[in-house]
């Protein structure tokens, strides 16, 4: 479920980011509209305050790509 999440989180940082540079979009809009929608799959919401999950956001995202650079290195 973790790393499920971790992976929902990375994908909707990248399409966000996305988003912002294609549509002109301010990133920091688009990121809230990222962890708004992460908080309603994942529950998240009834725990953390929106700058927390939204500096949960960039942490996850951080740590799927470090951990799929580490899994491409190592095959």
């Amino acid at each position: 479920m973790i790393l499920e999440s971790r992976r929902w989180c990375s994908m909707l940082f990248v399409w966000s980011a996305y988003l912002s540079h294609s549509r002109d979009m301010d990133l920091a809009e688009t990121r809230q509209q990222a962890a708004t929608y992460i908080t309603s799959k994942t529950g998240l919401a009834s725990t953390f305050t929106n700058h927390n999950i939204l500096e949960r956001l960039k942490k996850a995202t951080n740590e799927v790509l470090r951990d799929e650079q580490a899994e491409f290195m190592h095959s």
